[in-house]
């Protein structure tokens, strides 16, 4: 076994060959800041709906209304995991670095692969339509159900460009369609949703027509690359070997962020649902920021990782990256309760239905730094195709999450089902990290990790200890950042790092 220490007390013997790690480490961290940071833009803009909707929704649907909408988008994900079959990361690993014939081959494989899966399960949901609407909305409206079917099926399809963008570093179109997602949506929203009075219908098809929308701009890009000749049975099942078992494992993720939602509203009711989910949306702050780092991370692993020298890069990475995520969880749990009261106009961000809703953002964006843990552990997993193993860790955190919520919801309440998640992805970060140190062991930088641990449980301390005050906060954002500094987390030899990413960025 391969004792973790850390890389800073590693020094090569010849002075001119650690002036050249660090040259090329600091050209590798540079290079996947700025997609990173691109990449994490257009993320923002896409899920950025989820957060420029919620003073729409929070003063437009009373929290009832709210909960069947979020269990409708509950269903919509979970359905999703089954659409994609885990290709979409397939694709990134069988497409990454190849030779064009090769990428278009994989390429048109995947696509015609989902466009099959997705019509027969759209098939199927459409059939099952009052059911599936009656037990898992608790509504008697079919029809809510059909839309869902249409924008399950126009989301696979067009997210695969998406993925391409990303695979050939091309963050401009992705940033531009994100864009594009978020005028759509938000217009059509407060059309139907704020002026017609359309209630949960009106957002579904708002959502409905922006999906659509993206589908038909994509598909002129789509239509370029597709070559059926190229399509390939022993590609298919390679592709198939490797993003089934990421299937089963999406659906463990899926289960870990979103059973809860279900959980509450047979322990409790769609009011709590509703109060519930505006706060974890809230908290998906910190999921955008992980997600946006993951569109620029994973093809650069997958690039970085088959060379020299990868790993004390890995390491770095992961010191860099928890650093941003404490500091982003701390400062905005402190203003979290001042944010929702700010006026717009003659409403608040949140609708006073929602304001005892911010209590469980903190918690909810700890859970999603342990998912952020996670995706900083995958290198080694996806390099070695060893995606059997993700299936463990997903299932390890959704099994014991949904335990916890029968337990915690009738004890908690909100707070119960939020710190099951947390724990949840605590523990899939823990077992990952035990697994994967024996199949791609690196030196991680364990006393700077060890330094903003302590800090964020001094922060969390100061956050649910002290009264909310504007001194608490101003201090929390002000002290919480110096400490990193103040105790070398960020060392003085990186300011020209730092200074180098902001004036390229």
């Amino acid at each position: 076994m391969t004792e973790n220490i850390d890389t800073q007390d590693i020094a090569p013997t010849d002075p001119t060959d650690k002036a050249d790690n660090q040259l090329a480490m600091n050209q590798d961290l540079s290079r996947l800041g700025r997609k990173s940071l691109a990449y994490v833009i257009g993320y923002l803009a896409t899920r950025a709906v989820s957060f420029l909707l919620l003073p729409l929704y929070t003063n437009a649907l009373v929290p009832e209304d709210m909960g069947i909408l979020s269990l409708a988008f509950a269903f919509s994900a979970f359905g999703l995991v089954f659409y994609r079959l885990g290709l979409d990361s397939a694709l990134l690993r069988y497409y990454v670095g190849e030779a064009k014939e090769r990428q278009r081959e994989v390429f048109t494989t995947v696509y015609l692969i989902l466009v099959v899966t997705g019509l027969v399960l759209s098939g199927l949901v459409l059939i099952f339509r009052s059911p599936l609407a009656t037990s898992l909305l608790g509504t008697n409206h079919p029809e809510w159900i059909a839309i869902l079917a249409a924008i399950m099926f126009f989301d696979t399809l067009w997210a695969i460009p998406m993925h391409l963008f990303r695979a050939d570093e091309r963050p401009l179109p992705y940033i531009t369609l994100s864009l594009v997602n978020v005028f759509i949506t938000m217009g059509l929203n407060i059309l139907l949703v704020a002026h017609y009075r359309m209630g949960v219908e009106g957002a579904l098809l708002a959502n409905l027509a922006a999906s659509a929308t993206l589908f038909l701009v994509t598909l002129i890009s789509i239509v370029r690359r597709l070559s059926l000749t190229t399509v390939s049975t022993e590609t298919a099942r390679r592709l198939l070997r490797f993003g089934l078992p990421l299937l089963l494992a999406g659906l463990f993720t899926v289960t870990l962020e979103l059973a809860d939602r279900y959980l509450l509203r047979w322990l409790s009711d769609l009011e709590t649902v509703g109060i519930y989910s505006a706060g974890y949306k809230l908290g998906m702050l910190m999921l955008i920021t992980v997600m946006g780092f993951n569109m620029g991370w994973q093809p650069f692993f997958l690039r970085r990782g088959k060379q020299e020298g990868a790993q004390p890069v890995f390491a770095r990475v992961t010191t860099y990256m928890v650093a941003i995520m404490a500091t982003l969880l701390i400062i905005t749990g402190a203003w979290v309760d001042d944010l929702v009261r700010l006026p717009l106009g003659p409403i608040t961000i949140f609708g006073p239905d929602y304001w005892s809703s911010t209590g469980i953002v903190p918690i909810v964006m700890l859970a999603y730094l342990f998912f952020g843990l996670y995706v900083l552990l995958l290198p080694g997993i996806h390099l070695s195709a060893r995606t059997h193993w993700v299936i463990l860790f997903r299932g390890t955190g959704a099994i014991l999450n949904v335990g916890l919520n029968l337990f915690l919801i009738p004890a908690w309440g909100a707070m119960g089902a939020a710190l099951s998640t947390c724990i949840g992805f605590g523990a899939m970060a823990l077992v990952t990290f035990f697994i994967v140190k024996h199949i791609y062991p690196v030196r991680y930088e364990w006393s700077r990790l060890a330094r903003i641990a302590l800090l964020l449980a001094l922060g969390f301390v100061i956050l649910y200890g002290l009264p909310p005050s504007w001194w608490r906060n101003l201090a929390l954002t002000i002290l919480f950042p110096a400490g990193l500094w103040i105790t070398r987390v960020v060392s003085l030899d990186e300011r020209d790092l730092f200074r180098q990413f902001l004036g390229r960025a």
